[in-house]
């Protein structure tokens, strides 16, 4: 995936450059964007769960948080209603959580585990962006590029022995990987230069955890307000 978006970027800015030779009506552009994120489920967010087991366990999550996003622009007129160029920004995915409790006997004694893990992700980001005007004042937008994800994976642990408190344990672990991100949007022009558009984003971060690193997607729903000047 990130070869092809490469050959696309790389396509794009070959096309864009033969373009603008035809084309004086481009535009600069901000935008930002804020929605709520959801974290698909994926087994960094639990511990692993195996072998012989009396007792009580469960898990809890809560995959549902907030996103803002920001990038800026520019695109050139490559067709009558169709503009074409590059972004770039950055975007904060809010974060995941996870909470594992088990109260396990073993011969007389009894040992509770309360354990809660969070994942983040961030990245800056490098891609392409287009913009169909449909209709009067209605307008699709698309993008797609490279992120440069940053994830964090917090894990707390905290023990108990037949009730009583038997110490506690703090693990944090970073990754930073290169993925891809892509989006939508359907805009509506408030005025000649600013847009307001309900917007889908799809990111691809990695969460690592020792040996072993998944693929987390994370999917964002919201606004996006664009001004073009």
């Amino acid at each position: 995936m990130k070869k092809v978006l490469s050959a696309v970027v790389l396509a794009s800015a070959l096309y864009l450059a033969a373009s603008v030779t035809y084309a004086n009506d481009g535009e600069a552009f901000v935008a930002v964007n804020a929605g709520q994120s959801r974290f698909d489920p994926n087994q960094l967010l639990a511990p692993y769960q195996s072998g012989l087991f009396i007792g009580s366990r469960y898990t809890t999550f809560d995959r549902i948080n907030h996103s803002f996003g920001i990038s800026a622009g520019y695109r050139w007129t490559v067709w009558d209603t169709i503009k074409l160029g590059f972004e770039g920004g950055y975007v904060d995915l809010g974060e995941g959580a996870g909470r594992y409790h088990q109260s396990q006997f073993l011969a007389i004694n009894t040992v509770d585990i309360d354990q809660k893990r969070k994942e983040k992700a961030k990245a800056p980001f490098l891609g392409i962006n287009g913009r169909w005007t449909i209709a009067d004042k209605w307008s699709l937008m698309a993008r797609a590029g490279i992120a440069r994800y940053k994830s964090t994976l917090t894990i707390n642990t905290q023990y108990w022995l037949n009730g009583v408190d038997d110490g506690s344990t703090h693990y944090t672990q970073e990754w930073s990987k290169n993925a891809y991100y892509y989006g939508v949007a359907v805009g509506y022009d408030i005025t000649p230069h600013l847009d307001v558009a309900l917007s889908f984003d799809e990111h691809a971060p990695k969460v690592h955890l020792d040996h072993l690193t998944e693929k987390v997607h994370v999917r964002v729903s919201g606004i996006r307000a664009e001004y073009r000047f």
